[in-house]
């Protein structure tokens, strides 16, 4: 027996409907992956060191900041750790 174009239609918007939470599902566990992970804890530790240059709390940028940078300011100065670290203050 043919159906009719209605009956298609309905049937195929009802499988559509169904397939929805799925796609949503798939969609909140593909932001769970390990990249999106470090890419959020890089961002929350970015931003304790910048919220930490105002007050000069300079133990944080002391435990996160790696031993050898290499930091060149816009005026071409470069800083090892030890000075770029002196450097912040209140």
């Amino acid at each position: 027996m043919r159906r009719k174009p209605d009956e298609e239609n309905g049937d195929e918007a009802r499988r559509d409907h169904a397939r929805a939470p799925l796609a949503s599902l798939s969609v909140a566990r593909a932001n769970e992956t390990p990249e999106n992970e470090d890419f959020a804890l890089l961002r929350m530790q970015t931003q304790a060191l910048l919220d930490a240059v105002a007050p000069g709390e300079r133990s944080l940028w002391r435990r996160h900041l790696h031993e050898k940078p290499i930091h060149v300011d816009e005026n071409g100065v470069l800083r090892n750790k030890r000075q770029l670290v002196e450097e912040i203050s209140p």
